[in-house]
This record gives C-alpha cells, sequence and structure tokens, in this order.
C-alpha cells in the first residue's frame, strides 16, 4: 500500500511538472501593454530630463494586427503619419514603417505607467510616452 501511494506522488508530480509550460506572454509580460496610443510627454538624457514643446511631440498608435500609425510634425509644422508594422522580440520593439524606414527601439514602463523608449539598451537616453485615452 506505501509503494501505491509512493507512485501516485510520483506520477501526480511527474504529471504537474510536465504539464506546466511558459508561454511567450510569460517571457514578455508587457507586450499587451504597448497596445494603443501613446504621445510623447518628455526625453531623458542622461539623467537630466527636458519638456518637449507642441511641435517634438509625437504619437504612436499600436493595433492588435500588428499594425499602427506615427504621427508627428514635419519641418514645416505640418501634421503628417506614416503607418508601420511592429512586432516584439523580447524587450525589443521593431517598427517597420510603411515609406521604407525601420526602427528597433528597447521599451520598458516607469512607475506611472508611461512607455519608455529608447535606442540605447541602457537607457541612457529614451522618450517618455503617456498613455491617450
Amino acid at each position: 500500500m506505501k509503494t501505491s501511494k509512493l507512485h501516485y506522488l510520483l506520477v501526480t508530480l511527474l504529471l504537474a511538472v510536465t504539464l506546466a509550460s511558459c508561454s511567450d506572454d510569460d517571457k514578455y509580460p508587457y507586450w499587451t501593454d504597448v497596445l494603443g496610443s501613446w504621445e510623447s510627454v518628455y526625453g531623458v538624457e542622461y539623467g537630466t530630463s527636458y519638456d518637449l514643446y507642441s511641435y517634438d511631440i509625437v504619437r504612436y498608435d499600436f493595433y492588435g494586427n500588428y499594425t499602427g500609425r506615427y504621427t508627428y510634425y514635419d519641418e514645416y509644422y505640418v501634421l503628417r503619419y506614416v503607418d508601420f508594422n511592429w512586432n516584439i522580440y523580447d524587450y525589443t520593439l521593431e517598427i517597420n514603417y510603411y515609406d521604407g524606414d525601420w526602427s528597433y527601439l528597447y521599451y520598458d514602463f516607469d512607475n506611472w505607467g508611461y512607455l519608455l523608449l529608447s535606442t540605447d539598451y541602457n537607457f541612457n537616453y529614451y522618450t517618455a510616452y503617456r498613455p491617450v485615452m
């Protein structure tokens, strides 16, 4: 009887370990948090924060089908946009703009829920984006 209880316990433990798996969402817990609209608020360079002026503000819209839109003011202060495809690999956001340009940006979130985007892995400089409703 003791042996059968031990076998039952071992089989139960083996099943629990076998059935437990890690999904991609566990590796990348924030990928769904990128979805939505984000407007730039401020920038940081080596610990020094600076505000963005109205024509320096840009907006990213990330849609659930891995497409999006980047909205900005051009050098003549005309509001423009370019659509893009996006994907996430680890904590890197890959953006392929429809005009042929592309970006690889590291991303994170601060304590206030702002999206931080940087070309620097160490985030020595980055731009913070607030969620737009």
